[in-house]
């Protein structure tokens, strides 16, 4: 039994493929299998798969019709045997090739159920797309934490779920949702982290190249996005009550109401904007706005900043927003203009 199981989905992905595989395939930490998830794919993404499972005897190839993401990496896991799960996108690919020793090491020495690790940026044609500064996290290393720990410091955000190693007994059944087609990492990682006894770790590293693409999942726009990111208010909700930590179903509430802001904002832009009547209709965005403030009643607080966005109906709050946004932009214009 491999140590590791390293599970890619690969849907439609020749251009990058191999990019991704064989910075897999050079690692020097060699105690692992790789499992490509061949999701139906319609391109020639297969034959690279089975080419590839012809010359490495640590790769595997699963064939299943299309179901998505969610799915492809549910039949990774179900068809995997490795004490640990890793999650890699096949259009990304790992920048050193001492990086899953690194991560092991790491992992072992603390004993740890999950480790977290960071990524850097790139563009389609592997150029940094721009500098991000993660050395407030340093103090999270060398240090054993629970989950409320990881989602308040280490997360702080980004949800990516190749962004963690995880022991499998962690996972227990805990799966994607296969009817979620949008942000199904925040989905997941919400419902593992609501167990507090976990062992939590963090490794100030980048080992891993996110490839930005405009036709990718997180670039389409797409009204069911929009419903993802909606639900996940109830998501957050439904974890808080679950959760037996304390500070835990206190972030969670709070998560709960800003997933509603955060969404709204996105709304507020200009893919969206003209579509905002059919979304709140649609997507009954009006019940929702009378939970989330209900939430803010009784169940948690947010900056007063955001009030203003949040307390008016969704139809006048997306409207305030756009304000805002165009008039930072005019100010940021300004500001140029005067200092050039």
């Amino acid at each position: 039994m491999a140590k590791v199981s390293i599970i890619v989905p690969v849907y439609n992905v020749e251009k990058w493929l191999s990019r991704c595989v064989e910075s897999i395939l050079a690692q020097t930490y060699t105690d692992y299998e790789l499992i490509l998830v061949n999701d139906g794919s319609k391109d020639n993404s297969g034959a690279i798969c089975e080419n590839y499972a012809k010359l490495n005897h640590r790769v595997t190839v699963l064939n299943k019709s299309n179901g998505g993401l969610s799915s492809a990496r549910n039949y990774g896991i179900k068809h995997s045997n490795g004490e640990y799960i890793w999650f890699i996108d096949s259009d990304d690919y790992l920048i050193y090739k001492d990086a899953l020793e690194k991560i092991m090491k790491y992992l072992e020495k603390y004993k740890l159920d999950v480790l977290r690790f960071d990524y850097t940026p790139v563009t389609e044609t592997e150029e940094l797309l721009f500098d991000r500064s993660i050395d407030h996290k340093k103090e999270l290393e060398n240090t054993v934490f629970g989950s409320d720990i990881m989602i308040e410091k280490a997360i702080a955000g980004e949800w990516f779920a190749w962004l963690y190693v995880i022991r499998r007994d962690a996972i227990t059944d805990i799966f994607f949702d296969e009817e979620r087609r949008f942000q199904e990492d925040i989905d997941f990682f919400a419902r593992l982290f609501t167990n507090s006894l976990l062992r939590c770790g963090y490794l100030f590293y980048r080992p891993y190249a996110y490839r930005h693409r405009q036709n990718s999942i997180t670039t389409v726009v797409k009204i069911g996005n929009i419903e993802g990111s909606f639900s996940l208010c109830n998501v957050f909700a439904r974890q808080a009550e679950l959760t037996d930590s304390k500070k835990i179903s206190e972030m969670y509430w709070y998560n709960s109401v800003m997933m509603y802001y955060w969404t709204l904002c996105t709304v507020a832009e200009d893919a969206y904007y003209k579509r905002r009547k059919e979304i709140i209709k649609e997507l009954k965005i009006d019940y929702l706005h009378k939970v989330t403030k209900e939430r803010l009643r009784q169940k948690t607080k947010v900056a007063c900043q955001y009030l203003l966005f949040i307390l008016p109906r969704p139809s006048i709050g997306v409207k305030v927003l756009r304000l805002k946004n165009k008039t930072v932009l005019l100010i940021k214009s300004i500001r140029c203009a005067i200092t050039h």
